[in-house]
């Protein structure tokens, strides 16, 4: 078991003067609905920087073997209204983690608070839902900011935290591009399952490499967390030859889907 220090894509691969002279964007890309694509080619995809087509030499598929993740859990008032959506929404994703993954949970309200470090127990993690109690103003931006900070430290693989929740928010000291910008520097993308509400989460999961869902409908919401399970472990590895990206004016589109779901980070 890993520490866990308690209290969205931009880090680049700098390990070579090739790799810097070749960005590489990491893109998660899904249907409307949330399935996972994995058959796209360099050609489907058209990627700007300030409104200037950035050429995309290739685009490949990876599977991520290892993968850590961490549950930011409402604990708050607001989250306390759909507390039986909650605590379901994490146990189809508990059920979900595979062996070598590990994953933690962490409930938020005006604070990010760790209730279970990481670990590859599912009984433990249960346990760490059921024993919640709920609270307080929610401070969504916050939380999130905190947990991308100080929860992945020690993680190899790739870092993944998944925000079940109302939606609602309160008052935050942080704005969503700082958190935007932490997660990148951090490598953490985010997803993200709203209930209530939009605030800035589909914002933060989409410039993180993550994917974002609103809905309550059960039936749903069971194959929302099996496609967003599938997106943790693949992405693709866009390479744009050309000088290095600004991820703050970049936007990626995939031109045979209708409407897709893009989140997209420079990768490390």
């Amino acid at each position: 078991m890993r520490r866990l220090l308690c209290f969205v894509f931009l880090i680049c691969c700098l390990s070579s003067p090739a790799a810097a002279q070749e960005p590489k964007l990491m893109v998660t890309v899904a249907t409307q609905f949330g399935f996972p694509i994995k058959d796209l080619a360099a050609a489907d995809f058209t990627v700007t920087q300030d409104k200037a087509a950035r050429a995309v030499q290739s685009a490949e598929y990876h599977s991520d073997p290892l993968v850590d993740v961490a549950l930011l859990l409402d604990t708050s008032e607001a989250g306390a209204q759909v507390r039986g959506d909650i605590e379901q929404i994490a146990a189809l994703f508990i059920d979900r983690l595979q062996p070598k993954e590990e994953m933690a949970v962490i409930g938020y309200a005006t604070s990010a608070d760790l209730v279970q470090d990481f670990t590859s127990s599912k009984p433990l993690l249960r346990r760490a839902v059921a024993e919640f109690r709920y609270g307080n103003k929610p401070a969504v931006l916050d939380s999130i900011y905190a947990a991308v900070d100080g929860a992945f430290e020690r993680s190899p693989g790739r870092r993944v935290l998944m925000v079940i929740g109302s939606g609602l928010d309160w008052r935050d000291r942080v704005k969503a591009a700082e958190v935007i910008e932490q997660a990148r520097r951090n490598a953490v993308s985010v997803f993200a399952v709203s209930l209530v509400s939009d605030s800035d989460l589909e914002k933060i999961t989409e410039q993180t490499a993550g994917l974002y869902y609103r809905g309550r409908q059960l039936k749903q919401i069971q194959q929302v967390v099996e496609n967003m399970s599938q997106s943790f472990r693949g992405h693709y590895e866009l390479a744009l030859p050309g000088p290095p990206l600004d991820t703050g004016k970049l936007k990626v589109e995939v031109r045979r889907l209708e409407r897709p779901k893009i989140g997209y980070r420079i990768a490390r």
